[in-house]
């Protein structure tokens, strides 16, 4: 990081990637963790759903990874302090607050992006549009899901 950068003046564009990486990580660490989810739910339909949902995330994932690569960047690779959870319920519920997280920070950035390229701004705002649905289908599956029961 170069002086001016530390000092808070530089390009925009360089701070919107800066953070466009940390975006980027936490959707590939949701994705991997929803993917892991799908694989230890022990009920058959919640289970293809939560694949589906998984496989969505790790396209959402690699659109910004991609993007940045384009860019020479790459996604920061972020370690999720939510405790993975004891039950479906409590990774289910884990995994909607991340995306819902995540998408919220991708929405702002897209509010940015449309400044400089609306393109692009209507790209990420067309990934934070997918997210919304995939966080209400996960949080129904969580409504389904027994709190009490231990896997």
């Amino acid at each position: 990081m170069g002086i001016f950068e530390k000092i808070g003046i530089g390009s925009s564009s360089e701070h919107l990637l800066e953070g466009l990486s940390d975006i980027a990580g936490k959707y590939q660490a949701v994705a991997e963790r929803m993917s892991r989810h799908a694989e230890q739910c022990n009920y058959p339909a919640m289970k293809i759903a939560l694949e589906r949902l998984a496989a969505k995330e790790a396209e959402h994932a690699k659109a910004l990874a991609d993007f940045l690569a384009q860019r020479h960047r790459w996604a920061r690779l972020v370690e999720l302090q939510t405790r993975e959870g004891s039950n479906n319920w409590e990774r289910i519920t884990g995994d909607f607050t991340i995306l819902a997280e995540a998408s919220g920070e991708l929405g702002h950035q897209a509010t940015h992006w449309n400044v400089h390229d609306p393109d692009i701004g209507e790209r990420f705002q067309a990934i934070v549009g997918e997210d919304t649905a995939i966080v209400a289908e996960l949080r129904k599956l969580a409504l389904r899901a027994d709190p009490q029961a231990l896997d």
